[in-house]
């Protein structure tokens, strides 16, 4: 497919409700189609859909970092509730009403896909059940090996760690049902529900896309049913620097520690884009070299057994090209090694910015405004030593 997509901020709005106490409750998250249409997992509100859904508490929508709250109705869920997801339609329009619908993926392949989830989980909120405030959304990221499912035959999407509170009594994943999760910037299903602390279930786009009476409707009322596209696994190292970069727009520029963490994150994803290329070139070498002392080993016992001189001779230059191409693997993993050290360099640079703007905030007033005065401008002023450069290490 394409290139990589960018995922759009209001992909995901929160899904509230009208508990008739004069507050409303956090449910959920909605993926958003356009054209005022939300999908959103059927589950968030409890056994009352499809069927009762005429009785349900009134329902809303809030985008991010917003505290108007849209009203929405039910516009669509599946008539033998198999499918497990509604359509909320939003009774304010907020968006183009001819805006189309995005296109939908299909993961492939064995290996592991790097994916996204926007959503709105209790643990970055302040009040999850009755958020008067600003709702925070939290991009989460992880990874799913298709050859792994669970018991539905659901994939598995396993995020880097735990939340911070996962050990409280409401799960710290309360909030995130019916989050869009994204590949590739490209959306492929919604969460289901968390299995443990790193493991989310998602219900595939794919299988959404199956059901003709969901497609009957998007293509009635969008124009087009879901067009889905088939998403090989990424490099692992594009796919994090993307996220890295996603995170540094995001960071408050006020705040200069978050910023400085944000940039840190940034360069150790390329550190691990490079350090995966060397692997890589270090693995075709050894493969290359061991295969050419073959074919060499080859045209010796061809030479002594035999009189067959010509097939020894092929099987000796064969030998001698195999071992140019891994010579030539060798030079670029040394080559890549010779970025590494580059990146090494600035890494410990950045840590060393850290570290004085941590001790800078714990000075006194005086002494702090004359640090951090001397921290900018050495930051502002620094420059790499001569000679090095990104495919240039320091001696």
């Amino acid at each position: 497919m394409g290139g990589q997509r960018v995922i759009a901020e209001d992909a995901a709005v929160a899904v509230l409700m009208d508990e008739g106490v004069g507050r409303r409750y956090l449910k959920g998250t909605a993926y958003h189609l356009g054209g005022g249409l939300y999908l959103t997992l059927s589950g968030i509100f409890g056994q009352r859909t499809p069927a009762g859904r005429r009785n349900v508490a009134p329902v809303f929508i809030r985008l991010a970092d917003s505290t108007d709250d849209v009203s929405c109705h039910f516009a669509w869920s599946s008539p033998d509730g198999r499918v497990g997801v509604v359509i909320l339609q939003a009774d304010e329009q907020h968006d183009a009403p001819d805006e189309e619908l995005p296109q939908w993926g299909r993961l492939k392949g064995t290996s592991s896909h790097q994916c996204a989830i926007l959503g709105f989980p209790r643990f970055a909120q302040q009040e999850p059940r009755y958020p008067d405030d600003p709702l925070t959304i939290e991009r989460i990221t992880g990874t799913i090996n298709l050859p792994t499912v669970n018991y539905t035959g659901s994939p598995v999407l396993k995020v880097a760690e735990a939340p911070l509170d996962a050990a409280s009594l409401t799960s710290p994943w309360y909030g995130i049902g019916g989050a869009p999760v994204f590949s590739q910037g490209t959306f492929i299903g919604i969460v289901q529900d968390a299995q443990t602390a790193t493991r989310l279930s998602v219900l595939p786009a794919a299988a959404l896309a199956r059901n003709s009476d969901l497609t009957r409707f998007l293509k009635d009322r969008m124009g087009a049913g879901a067009e889905l596209v088939d998403i090989e696994a990424a490099d692992a190292g594009i796919e994090s620097a993307g996220a890295a970069i996603h995170e540094v727009a995001r960071t408050d520029p006020k705040n200069i520690q978050e910023v400085a963490a944000a940039q840190f994150s940034l360069s150790n994803a390329y550190y691990e884009n490079v350090l995966s290329q060397a692997r890589r070139s270090f693995s075709v070498a050894a493969i290359s070299a061991a295969l050419g002392t073959i074919f060499f080993f080859v045209a010796v016992t061809i030479a002594m057994r035999s009189a067959a001189f010509e097939a020894a001779i092929v099987s000796a230059v064969s030998g001698g090209i195999v071992e140019v191409i891994a010579g030539l693997n060798f030079w670029l993993y040394a080559r890549t090694a010779s970025q590494l050290n580059a990146f090494h360099v600035r890494l410990e640079r950045m840590q060393k910015y850290l570290l004085a703007n941590s001790v800078c905030s714990n000075l006194s007033p005086e002494a702090r405004d004359a640090a951090m005065a001397d921290l900018v401008r050495t930051i502002a002023t620094d420059v790499a030593p001569a000679g090095e450069t990104p495919l240039s290490p320091p001696p």
